[in-house]
């Protein structure tokens, strides 16, 4: 799509079996749009009006009890309900999710089609020493000096299976993610029938071949209380993965931080194949994109350490009990855990890092001392236009067209003067330097223009 040749090199022949659920957020979605995948996706995905809601319960037998539950409108609801004033707060795109199945068959057919990529199905990498106690790992500092790291994996027991016992799964409302006291999550993955469970590998707490699958799932979905008896009609995926992580993948950063490093990547390198960029180019998209993997970090670490650890981790057996009993006490001792459980608010409503990430005092961004750094929230995303930042989203005149839509695939300048001489001066130094760059004039767009001032500083 940038006019390189490339080869692409995927250790399979074939795409996913596990029906794993990915999160396309938002400025991943425009990003995927840029290059005219955005259609293609999202006539793959889930429908945009099922909902977002996290529920969290003690079990689904006879005793089981409704905690607590996070509201997550679906996409379409929370676009009607925004008041949109044309400010630039909300994105150009719907956040998507899709099955990994749907997904990577959608890319790998959407690669295959490229007149100048090369893929080669099927090659893989061999050379991995693993030991009893973790797999070990080499790697060399700036300073060149080699640190050997040592990792223990972390088994997560996935088991996909099929159910029409939506009714008793849904007992507690429709869910996207179901989270149970005894660890257990179950995702829903169509918005109907299909399921993934995950379960912490740990002593006693594992699924053996020959073991009964519909009976692990029902023990692990009873969670405190009294047995259920959900019937599973399927599990036609293979049931078991354990993965080891040294970056914390957790909240659906991993998927999107990767495109969004490509995409950093990808223009870089294609800007010093054509001739134009540079090292200092490349130098910067370290500095840029690890910053980013910093961030994605210290919000996994936040979520550790304010909701997955003080949620469960403290309760006993006699808590336990408390909690499914039908009674007063057991009533006062849920609406504690409730307040606990909403702490986790914040987790799936991160637009604020999102979008509003930036980069700062890279190789080539240069900051703006003339005014304040504005600040970065997590939840809420605030439009900026300082050195760096994700331009925000402004429907212009014709009310169709977003200003990001007439970006280019290389480098623009916007000029809102009159005349436009300002961009004509940057076009023309450009010119002459061979750099390609995309002089972008809306003398008329008084809206944009006032967005674009507003959140300057």
């Amino acid at each position: 799509m940038l006019g390189v040749n490339t080869i692409l090199v995927e250790r399979n022949d074939f795409t996913t079996k596990f029906p794993k659920m990915d999160l396309t957020h938002e400025r991943t979605m425009e990003i995927y749009r840029k290059f005219g995948l955005g259609s293609l996706l999202k006539s793959n995905g889930e429908p945009v009006t099922h909902g977002f809601n996290e529920i969290y319960a003690t079990g689904l037998g006879r005793d089981g009890h409704h905690m607590a539950q996070i509201e997550g409108l679906s996409p379409k609801h929370k676009e009607k309900e925004e008041n949109y004033l044309n400010d630039g707060l909300v994105p150009l795109e719907l956040p998507l999710r899709l099955s990994a199945i749907v997904y990577e068959r959608v890319l790998k057919s959407a690669v295959e089609r490229l007149p100048n990529a090369y893929v080669c199905w099927g090659h893989k990498f061999e050379a991995l020493e693993e030991t009893k106690d973790g797999a070990y790992s080499t790697i060399v500092d700036p300073t060149d000096k080699r640190i050997v790291i040592k990792s223990r994996p972390l088994k997560m027991l996935l088991i996909h299976f099929i159910s029409n016992d939506v009714a008793k799964i849904s007992k507690h409302g429709e869910f996207w993610h179901l989270y149970i006291g005894n660890g257990a999550v179950t995702i829903n993955q169509d918005g109907k029938n299909t399921f993934t469970m995950q379960v912490p590998v740990t002593a006693g707490n594992d699924l053996k071949e020959g073991d009964n699958v519909e009976e692990f799932i029902n023990k692990k979905l009873w969670g405190w209380g009294q047995p259920s008896d959900i019937k599973i009609d399927e599990t036609p995926f293979d049931r078991q993965m354990g993965k080891s992580y040294r970056l914390t993948p957790a909240g659906g950063h991993g998927l999107n931080s990767g495109i969004n490093d490509v995409f950093n990547l990808t223009w870089k390198l294609a800007a010093n194949v054509h001739g134009w960029g540079g090292d200092i180019l490349l130098d910067s998209y370290t500095k840029e994109r690890r910053s980013a993997a910093e961030l994605n970090i210290d919000m996994v670490r936040k979520a550790m350490v304010e909701i997955g650890i003080p949620r469960f981790d403290s309760i006993d057996k006699d808590e336990h009990e408390r909690l499914v009993a039908d009674s007063e006490e057991g009533r006062e001792v849920r609406h504690l855990m409730a307040e606990k459980l909403m702490l986790g608010d914040w987790l799936h409503k991160q637009l604020g890092i999102t979008l509003g990430h930036r980069y700062r005092d890279t190789p080539v961004i240069i900051s703006d001392t003339s005014s304040a750094e504005p600040r970065r929230f997590v939840a809420d995303y605030i439009p900026s236009t300082w050195p760096g930042a994700r331009a925000p989203h402004v429907v212009l005149n014709d009310g169709q067209t977003s200003i990001l839509d007439l970006c280019g695939r290389s480098l623009t300048i916007v000029d809102f003067t009159t005349l436009g001489e300002q961009a004509d001066k940057f076009c023309d130094v450009a010119e002459e330097s061979q750099i390609p760059l995309k002089g972008l004039h809306l003398p008329d767009e008084t809206q944009c223009r006032m967005v674009f001032q507003l959140w300057s500083g």
